[in-house]
C-alpha cells in the first residue's frame, strides 16, 4: 500500500477541497490506482447532461464504478452508456465496474478496464455494434428502446 501513499495523499487533499467530485470511497480507491497508473483522471465529471464517475482522457474511457443499486438500473444505465458514447465519440468507450472488484482487487483495475476497452472496440469491429448477447446492460436498452419505437409506429 505504501506505493499508493502519494496519490493517496493527493486525492484525501483533491476531495477535502472538492468534496462533490469524491461521492464514494470506492470512486477515491479508483483515483488512486489509476494515478499511481500514470493516468489523468478527472472526477465526476460533466459529460452532456450526465456526471461520469471517473473520465480517463487518455484511454479514452468514461469509468463508472457501480454499487449494488444498478443491479436494478441495468435499462436506465444502458440508455446513459449509448448516449454519453455519443456524445464523447465513437473512440470512446464507458466501462463499468462493479464495486466488489475495486474492494478485493484494486490493482488490477487499469489493466481490466483496458481489456475491457479492447474487447467492446474489437467486438464493434467485427459486429459494427454490440450485439444484445454482449451484455444484459446493453439488451434491456435495445429492447425498451425498440418497444417504444413500435408503440409509436402502430398509433
Amino acid at each position: 500500500m505504501t506505493k499508493y501513499k502519494k496519490f493517496a495523499n493527493a486525492v484525501m487533499k483533491h476531495s477535502r477541497d472538492n468534496p462533490e467530485q469524491y461521492l464514494s470511497s470506492d470512486e477515491m480507491i479508483a483515483a488512486i490506482v489509476l494515478l499511481e497508473s500514470g493516468h489523468d483522471v478527472r472526477m465526476n465529471f460533466k459529460v452532456d447532461h450526465y456526471r461520469v464517475d471517473i473520465l480517463i482522457p487518455d484511454m479514452k474511457i468514461a469509468l463508472e464504478i457501480d454499487g449494488d443499486r444498478h443491479k436494478y438500473k441495468k435499462a436506465e444505465d444502458g440508455k446513459r452508456d449509448v448516449e454519453i458514447r455519443n456524445f464523447l465519440g465513437k473512440v470512446w468507450e464507458v466501462v463499468r465496474i462493479p464495486t466488489k472488484y475495486i474492494e478485493t482487487n484494486p490493482e488490477k483495475l487499469p489493466d481490466a478496464i483496458k481489456s475491457i476497452y479492447d474487447l467492446k472496440k474489437e467486438t464493434r469491429a467485427k459486429y459494427g455494434f454490440l450485439p444484445e448477447s454482449y451484455s444484459k446492460r446493453e439488451k434491456m436498452y435495445y429492447e425498451n428502446n425498440t418497444l417504444t419505437v413500435s408503440k409509436r409506429t402502430r398509433a
